[in-house]
Order: structure tokens, then sequence, then C-alpha cells
């Protein structure tokens, strides 16, 4: 068994340009997402398999192939997997209390399995490297600032993200780089954040991305606005109980202050029907006038 931490994947130093990809990997099975070049990734292994997986690659060149599930495949030794994953560095390995393995990855490049040249007790197989192609252009350029505009209102507004994604993608100047790293950070299915991943060209990679930024942007508005209206309709109830309450005690005071005149006329009725010497009937008047 393999667990994603709770740590989000955050990119690291760039080890892409100096590292030597091998053309056979063993192959890592990652259930929870999928990692993307540059990016950090801690996980906790483990099943039996997967541990002897990791503690080779771990003693050997420390690479291996990081490839999404198709579905949830726990314990299957050979899960269907996507043709297109991420080679990537073990940077840390530590042995758990539990026997299980704590690691952190780092996504290296964008890989395409060509064969499955094993399958016990782990996978291994033959792979090739994916170049990036990049059509620049004023087009490009202007959808990556909208792009990267509308991620940053994102992070601004999801509770998902951390706040700090908003300085690390005002740091990073390879667009790659920029593209990768946003798409890891969006709460988006396994399947939509592998087509980022599988797409070669990054023109195509940024227009797949912004569709998800656009979309994903839109639900938080909606969200948002519902629950401005929850609380407008909220206080509004919790202004009307209390107006409510408010002329309750009104009228109830209204009602005591009507029966204690009604009280006093009644006593100056009965002094008028009573013969009282002069001075006796002035002081009577005079104590109810009060």
């Amino acid at each position: 068994m393999m667990n994603q931490s709770d740590t989000k994947t955050s990119p690291g130093t760039s080890l892409q340009n100096s590292t030597r990809i091998p053309p056979r990997l063993r192959i890592l099975p990652f259930s929870d997402g999928v990692l993307f070049p540059n990016m950090l990734l801690p996980l906790v292994v483990s099943a039996d398999h997967l541990k002897k997986l990791v503690e080779e690659a771990a003693s050997y060149d420390k690479i291996v192939g990081v490839f999404a599930t198709r579905g949830k495949e726990e314990g299957k030794k050979a899960p269907d997997i996507y043709d297109v994953g991420t080679a990537a560095m073990i940077v840390r390995m530590l042995r758990m209390p539990d026997g299980s393995l704590q690691i952190l990855l780092q996504g290296l490049k964008r890989v395409r399995l060509k064969q499955l040249v094993q399958s016990e007790p782990f996978m291994m197989a033959d792979i090739e490297e994916l170049q990036d192609e990049t059509k620049e252009s004023a087009e490009f350029e202007g959808l990556l600032q909208n792009t990267v505009g509308q991620f940053l209102e994102i992070v601004r507004t999801a509770p998902y993200i951390p706040e700090e994604a908003s300085i690390i993608i005002n740091n990073l100047d390879d667009p790659r780089q920029q593209i990768d790293f946003m798409a890891s950070q969006l709460n988006l299915k396994i399947e939509e954040k592998q087509q980022i991943l599988e797409s070669a060209l990054v023109n195509e990679r940024l227009t797949r991305l912004a569709e998800f930024i656009g979309r994903e942007l839109e639900i938080l508005q909606i969200g948002s606005k519902i629950q401005q209206d929850i609380h407008k309709r909220m206080d509004e109830a919790q202004r009307e109980a209390y107006l409510r309450q408010q002329l309750e005690a009104i009228r109830k005071e209204l009602g005591e202050t009507d029966e204690h005149m009604a009280e006093i006329n009644e006593l100056r009725k009965r002094l008028d029907e009573v013969d009282l010497p002069e001075e006796v009937r002035k002081e009577a008047e005079h104590e109810l006038d009060r």
C-alpha cells in the first residue's frame, strides 16, 4: 500500500538538465494523483513489493517511473497504469518504526512507457523521454498571463491551496514549470491532470489548463455567491426576529401602561361618587395625578 502524505506537491530544485534518465525504470504506480516534473511528492510506502522496489532503486540510481493508475487498484502488483508518467528522483528515504518507508520524490521528466518487461515482484518497463515543444507567440504569452492571474484569484479563494502558492508561481520564469505547478495545485480529476501531463506541446498544455482553471474559478465564484446569499438571508431573518422581539416588548409595555391607566380612571370614578371633604379630595386627586 502507498499513501500520499498531507503535504501538497511543490516545486523543488530543477534536476531536469543534470540528470540522465535510464531507458529502463522501476515503475512505481500512484493511485492518488499525478506527479509533474520538478514537483516534490511525499509518499508512505507499506506494501512489501513496493518497498523492495524503492529500496533497490535507492541503492542503484535513485530513479523510478511514477505512473498514475486508472482507478484504485490497491494491492495489485501490476495495476493498469497510464502510458505517460514522470521519471522521479528519490531525494529522501526514511524507514519508519512500523516497517513502512517514508520517501520524498522529485519529478524530473515526462516519460512514455514503451514496453513492460517485468511484473514480478514489481513492474519494470522500457521508457522514452518526451521532449517539450513550445510555439512562442503573443497569443501564448497573453493566455499564460491570463491563466496565472486566474490561478492567483483561485489561490485567494480556494481553501485547499496554500497561500504560498502565489509566491511560488510569481517566482517561476519557465512557462513549463508554471503550467506544471498550477496543474499540480488544482483540485482536478486524475484523468484531467493526466491530459496536461501527456501533452508534449506546451501550448496544448496551457490551453487545457486554462479551460480547467476557468471552470474551477467559476465553481468557486458560484460557491462564494451561494454562501453570501445564505449569510444575507440569515442576517435578514435574524434582523426580522430582533425587530419582532422589540415590537413584542413595546406592545407588552404599552399593554401594561393601558392597564395602569384603566385602574386610575376607575379610582377617579369612584372618587367622584364618594362625598369627601374638599381637603381630602384634593389630596386623593394629587396622589392619582402622580
